[in-house]
């Protein structure tokens, strides 16, 4: 059994950004905003769409 993990791999972000001329990151289902604080890290653009208030 394995952990379940909620967020993006780093590796995978790490992969997409150095082959593909992305500058924007957009996430949707925020949820605790993990996978956007990852992806500070390699764009220098990110946006967070969430309905819920919390």
């Amino acid at each position: 059994m394995g952990a379940v993990h909620f967020s993006i791999d780093r590796e995978l972000i790490r992969l997409f950004t150095s082959r593909l001329e992305m500058q924007a990151f957009v996430e949707t289902g925020t949820f605790k905003g993990d996978s956007l604080r990852l992806a500070r890290e390699f764009f220098p653009e990110c946006h967070s769409i969430e309905l819920s208030p919390e």
